[in-house]
């Protein structure tokens, strides 16, 4: 049985100015694949089921999950599910393997948008109209490694993995804060603030 996510209501407050949208995906994604075992399972069932729980292994943050991710490239129906889940990840070690689905013009897009998600970087696009080009972003990434620490968690070019929810949250991309804040209380929900119940209490004070 899999197991159930910590909370979940956090996850609205967490995500400043969210979309009504945006909020229910943060808010009913983590009950059925809430936990790394729970959505690893589902990895390799049915597509119908499988897309969102392989996207949300990418939120929990967890690198022995990268090889998951990149063999579910491979499978169709699950390949934009799992790119857009190594943009999630944000493991330095997820960038060649975007870079060589930009190669491909079915996944260029995610791969590329996964690829800006993990380095920030700019452009990297080519063509009429344009589209990320892997030449290009080969060419960012041989300029740039250096700075990427491969043992960090990368989203929008910050490494969040020593404070996920410190200085640079603010500064992320609403689909990163997400993320960010999904699995951070996924890894440690004792520690992680629960931003819900925060709020609620100084509106009650208040």
């Amino acid at each position: 049985m899999c197991d159930t996510w910590p909370s979940t209501r956090p996850a609205a407050s967490a995500a400043r100015g969210a979309t009504t949208s945006s909020i229910r995906r943060s808010t009913e994604t983590p009950p059925r694949y809430g936990s790394r075992r729970c959505a690893r399972r589902r990895a390799w069932a049915s597509p119908g089921s499988t897309r969102p729980a392989v996207e949300f292994l990418g939120a929990l943050g967890d690198t022995k999950d990268l090889t998951v991710l990149e063999n579910s490239i491979s499978r169709r129906e699950l390949a934009r599910a799992a790119i857009a889940g190594l943009g999630a990840l944000g493991s330095v070690a997820a960038i060649p393997i975007l870079i060589r689905a930009m190669a491909d013009p079915e996944l260029a897009g995610p791969a590329g948008k996964a690829f800006v998600r993990i380095s920030g970087a700019d452009g990297i696009e080519a063509g009429d109209p344009p589209l990320p080009d892997p030449a290009a972003a080969r060419v960012w990434w041989d300029r740039e490694h250096g700075r990427f620490d491969r043992g960090g968690r990368w989203q929008c070019g910050r490494d969040v993995s020593k404070a996920p929810l410190g200085e640079n949250f603010d500064t992320l991309t609403l689909a990163s804060r997400l993320d960010v804040y999904l699995g951070a209380r996924a890894r440690d929900p004792r520690q992680t603030p629960d931003r819900e119940l925060e709020r609620s209490s100084v509106l009650r004070q208040g």
